[in-house]
């Protein structure tokens, strides 16, 4: 007699067997460097609150390092298509640094749209 894969509890010959245990994620804490499979949890501070330049210009001015505070991005007098772009390079640093999701209340349209586009 002929004893079923499923009875026995190991995966059916070329399947892939799926873990009932959830992927622990890093706390709220997740970011760039984070743990690669991570979810961005506080991706809104990181793309919101923090301006990621990239034209040659800018990087000559501003540095290459990301900029964050209140008192420097009032002085950048960031607009929404600023906003935007800086939204859409901070999503490419964090999924290239392994983060798989990016989630967070995103007030500022342009970051809301650079992110749900971003995949």
């Amino acid at each position: 007699m002929r004893s079923s894969s499923r009875a026995t509890g190991s995966p059916a010959r070329g399947r892939t067997r799926i873990s009932p245990r959830p992927i622990r994620t890093p706390g709220p804490a997740a970011g760039p460097g984070a743990h690669p499979r991570a979810a961005g949890a506080r991706a809104d501070e990181l793309l919101e609150r923090t301006y990621y330049p990239d034209d040659p210009y800018e990087v000559t001015e501003l540095g290459a390092d990301p900029i964050s505070g209140a008192d420097a991005l009032d002085a950048l007098k960031m607009t929404e298509s600023r906003w935007g772009n800086s939204a859409r390079r901070g999503t490419q640093r964090l999924l290239a640094r392994g983060v798989v999701a990016v989630c967070g209340r995103f007030t500022i349209p342009a970051v809301r749209t650079a992110v749900s586009r971003s995949g």
